[in-house]
């Protein structure tokens, strides 16, 4: 049977439907295994990017986005990891800016499509060849924590290395961390008895150029002049089939070397569970006082387990045929995380790194085990205090909503239903008093034009205000000036160092209705003649404060606060803090503080 190549996702970018279907049926022609979406407008291609997670973005050369440049530079920054293919022709040109951050860019006029066949195929293979290169600098840098090892990264073609990590001092002695050095720097450190041994298989393996790995031991000079054993291994990145680049980490196997019994010493008194099985056999060869305790066993006990032993019945599967690809590849280094089970049959969750070594002339692996089960546990236990404080914040806003409910029926019952229940009355009273007639309905009249006013102002102060119309602080101005009008207070805003740019129009309600909730609990409760709102914002919180001159209260009376649970839930919607200081007599403070990333609009943090 042929090999099923698996389909590749592709985002087009076109001007019309007419461009998308032109450049589709010319990507098909390439006999690629393709699945295109169609994006003809920057919305849509957002949309796309979130909906269908593209493996590759063809930019068509009437797409009109592509002029500017702004959105593909911005597109780029938000998903560094999407290969981009611009295509160009002679009237509608790319920038610059786009040329600079897409990984191709095509002519229109002569682009066949054997060769945008050729192009996709060598993108997609790039992205595969550097997130594998990732890949390995994240094992070798786990590995540098690990073991003081030396990081390197070799560009083969111009000659030269980086070098990086706790070992350049540990190991060979110079007082940095990370160092750029010539490949001469590394051949004439190795040993004499070593270089020609060394240099020669390297450079046999990359004249075949098939092998992705190498690895070798030697001794190599340090600072002062003396030799310490290396164990050093790279991954060999090829271009065009040659060898351009490797990378990789040096290890200090001095002490292995020159001392059996030390290495079996640090190995016993490990405080990480650590044992070592064999490749071939998966027996466990050795283990040390760290895995007994960890695991129950005697080291009789634990030296008569295989490998599949430390696992439940429903794991063994899948940790062999992880076994079988780790023999076959060969890989010197390893982690993942795997359920054990203790000599009491329990499960335990355990986070497993894992090294090839030579354990006295057999290949093996020696796993270094942490329990990270108390982590977990801890993780869904936060996990289940978060949920369940989501679920207070919900309980306050229905208590909110209730309170509201409940304001609207005492509002409408004492004030508008009098109202118009007297207004009621002197209309009766003029039917049958026709010499008083006049002025009773006038009367009636006035208090109908009470009531609708009355309705008017409950229903502005419940109506959700249009703030992206007239804006958080204009909004509040507003409602400052409507209240001075029927209260004897005087109320200041002070916002000078606030702008709304960017907030969300959601923050900015919420934010709205904690002020109506805080002035109207000053109005009532806070007897005062002063209050004043001060709005602040920086590059990375957003602050209001709201003080008033009035009688104060004792924070810690116990009382219903349903007003302050309202308000605090609805800043805890934008990770904001709330806090309240007061006394009796002195006033009230209402503080909050938002971080800035939490209020603003997604379009502003892209």
């Amino acid at each position: 049977m042929p090999e099923k190549h698996p389909v590749i996702n592709i985002l087009m970018a076109a001007g019309s439907k007419p461009d998308s279907i032109a450049v589709s049926n010319f990507i098909k022609k390439s006999k690629l295994p393709v699945s295109i979406n169609i994006a003809i407008s920057a919305l849509q291609v957002k949309q796309s990017l979130k909906k269908n997670s593209p493996d590759l973005l063809i930019i068509s050369p009437y797409f009109k986005m592509a002029v500017s440049g702004a959105f593909i530079t911005q597109l780029k920054k938000s998903h560094p990891l999407l290969p981009i293919i611009a295509i160009e022709s002679k009237k509608n040109k790319i920038p610059a800016a786009v040329k600079k951050i897409a990984d191709d860019v095509l002519e229109e006029e002569g682009l066949t499509p054997t060769i945008l066949k050729k192009n996709i195929t060598h993108i997609l293979q790039s992205q595969k060849t550097n997130l594998e290169l990732k890949e390995a600098l994240e094992r070798n840098e786990l590995l540098t924590k690990a073991t003081n090892n030396i990081v390197w990264d070799w560009d083969i073609n111009k000659r030269f290395a980086y070098w990086m990590g706790n070992g350049l001092k540990e190991i060979l002695g110079y007082d940095k961390i990370q160092m750029y050095i010539s490949t001469d720097f590394w051949d004439n450190n190795l040993h004499p008895e070593d270089k020609e041994r060394v240099m020669s298989r390297l450079l046999h393996i990359f004249k075949e150029a098939k092998a992705s790995k190498w690895e070798e031991e030697y001794r190599f000079k340090n600072k002062k002049g003396g030799y310490v054993y290396i164990y050093d291994r790279g991954y060999i990145i090829y271009k065009d089939g040659r060898p351009v680049r490797m990378i990789g980490s040096m290890e200090n196997i001095t002490e292995k070397k020159l001392s059996e019994a030390n290495y079996k010493n640090l190995f016993d008194k490990n405080p990480v569970a650590t044992f070592i099985w064999s490749i071939k056999k998966f027996k466990i060869l050795d283990v040390n006082e760290a895995a007994l305790n960890e695991y129950g066993y005697t080291k009789k006990e634990f030296l008569d387990l295989n490998i599949f032993d430390l696992r439940p019945k429903a794991e063994i599967e899948k940790f062999k045929d992880e076994a079988l690809k780790d023999i076959n590849k060969g890989y010197v280094y390893n982690e993942n995380t795997w359920v054990h089970k203790n000599k009491k049959a329990e499960n335990m969750l355990m986070q497993i790194s894992s090294y090839k070594i030579n354990y006295k002339g057999e290949p093996a692996r020696m796993a270094l085990a942490k329990n990270i089960t108390e982590e977990i546990n801890l993780f869904k236990k936060l996990e289940k205090e978060k949920n369940l404080k989501n679920k207070h914040i919900a309980e306050a806003v229905i208590i909110a909503q209730e309170k509201e409910r409940t304001e609207i029926g005492k509002e409408l019952h004492d004030n508008v239903n009098q109202l118009l229940s007297a207004s009621k009355l002197y209309i009766e009273a003029a039917k049958n008093d026709q010499q008083e007639s006049h002025t009773l309905l006038s009367q009636a009249s006035e208090y109908i034009m009470s009531a609708i006013e009355e309705i008017r102002m409950l229903s502005k102060a419940l109506n959700t205000p249009i703030l992206n119309e007239v804006g958080l602080i204009e909004t509040t101005e507003n409602l400052a000036e409507d209240l001075m009008k029927v209260n004897k207070i005087k109320i200041e805003i002070s916002s000078n160092l606030f702008y709304e740019t960017g907030l969300q129009e959601n923050f900015k309600l919420a934010l709205f209705r904690i002020i109506q909730e805080q002035v109207t609990n000053i109005l009532k409760h806070a007897k005062a003649t002063k209050a004043k709102l001060t709005f602040i914002r920086n590059k990375t919180l957003i602050s209001l404060e709201i003080r008033d001159n009035g009688v104060g209260f004792e924070k810690n009376k116990k009382g219903k606060g349903i007003g302050l649970a309202n308000m605090k839930s609805r800043a805890e919607i934008y990770k904001g803090e709330m806090n309240i200081t007061s006394s009796r007599q002195k006033g009230t403070v209402l503080s909050l503080e938002f971080p800035l990333e939490y209020c603003l609009d997604e379009n502003e943090l892209l």
